[in-house]
């Protein structure tokens, strides 16, 4: 096995293999074609360039991926198979496949648009790797062509982890995807296979779908339905506000204190809990008035005559209020009334 501690860097190996093509015209098309230099070109905006056709252009960098395979595996290419193994030292400890994206920065050769072109090159030249082209589903991808047949069956491994988060309906952790996926993969083998995937999305250590609201939300009602359940309290309208404008996980998007105030207000899945400040209805939060919440609390213990200061604590579940104005609505709503000292219970209902 080769030494990848003493592999050639990888620009120096690119500067290699471009030395290797003949003509100014061969290296022009396999720079522009695979965006070499950062910025791919269009297989019709390279034959303008030459005054050829787009087939013809097609033509000429099959030819030169074929003669740069066959060099790459009879180890003509200066630099090649060290830099080749040391990719494929780095895919075999995460389990056989690794995005590009991923595979640049375990290399530590940067995650750069220009670095990830040209590893993703060098996946394509060899024989030891394969290629999982960028699609809608999976980003580009590098496989050990050991432990895969071919790219589409890479891809079927990938699909099974996914299928996994499908069937649980709900974000879960990497340790918690271990134990739901019997096949004995680490999880840095699922992380990793995680990331190939364009369909998942993780949010502080939580995977789930992209299309899930719950670790990817676009809207500024899901995104406030984010930040209380993981802040676990109620909070002001204007502290929710700045804690989405400062969660760098969130797609940005222009709005106001106000956006935000109105979409607390109109979304049923948040409750007013005090002066400007809202939870989450499902904490068991209710909506209405103190006067509401205290009917509710008398309620619960059947209209027993309760104390004053246990329906404070009663209704300071629900809400949080200042405990005077619990005290004042019992003394002064008619709903209400006084059986003892300090003690109250909801009034009889006029009879009809």
């Amino acid at each position: 096995m080769a030494d990848s501690s003493n592999k050639t860097p990888l620009n120096k190996l690119i500067d290699n293999i471009m030395q290797d093509l003949y003509k100014d015209r061969e290296r022009d098309i396999i720079i522009g074609r695979f965006g070499l230099n950062g910025k791919k070109k269009t297989l019709d905006a390279i034959g303008k360039d030459y005054g050829v056709t787009r087939e013809r252009i097609r033509q000429l960098e099959k030819g030169m991926i074929i003669r740069l395979q066959v060099k790459a595996e009879e180890g003509k290419l200066l630099g090649f198979a060290d830099y080749e193994e040391s990719l494929a030292v780095e895919i075999q400890k995460v389990g056989g496949i690794c995005s590009i994206l991923k595979l640049s920065q375990l290399i530590k050769e940067g995650d750069s648009k220009e670095t990830i072109a040209r590893n993703s090159f060098i996946t394509l030249i060899s024989s030891k790797l394969l290629l999982i082209d960028d699609s809608d589903d999976y980003n580009q991808s590098a496989v050990l062509a050991s432990h895969y047949k071919s790219p589409s069956e890479a891809s079927k491994d990938v699909d099974k982890i996914v299928g996994t988060l499908t069937v649980n309906k709900k974000p879960i952790s990497i340790s918690e995807l271990k134990k739901s996926n019997s096949r004995g993969q680490s999880e840095q083998e699922l992380e990793t296979k995680l990331l190939v995937s364009k369909n998942t999305y993780q949010r502080k250590g939580l995977w789930g779908l992209k299309s899930w609201s719950s670790v990817n939300p676009k809207s500024i009602k899901d995104k406030i339905y984010i930040v209380l359940k993981e802040g676990k309290e109620p909070m002001h309208f204007s502290e929710i506000y700045k804690a989405i404008q400062a969660d760098k996980t969130f797609h940005k998007r222009e709005f106001t204190v106000q956006a935000t105030h109105n979409e607390l207000i109109r979304d049923a899945r948040y409750v007013l809990v005090g002066r400007g400040r809202y939870a989450l209805k499902e904490w068991g939060h209710i909506e209405g008035t103190v006067e509401d919440v205290i009917e509710k609390v008398l309620k619960d213990n059947d209209n027993k005559p309760m104390h004053r200061d246990e329906i404070i604590r009663g209704v300071l579940r629900y809400r949080q209020v200042r405990e005077t104005t619990v005290v004042l609505n019992l003394q002064s709503k008619p709903r209400f009334k006084r059986v003892a000292t300090a003690t109250f219970q909801l009034a009889e209902e006029p009879k009809a």
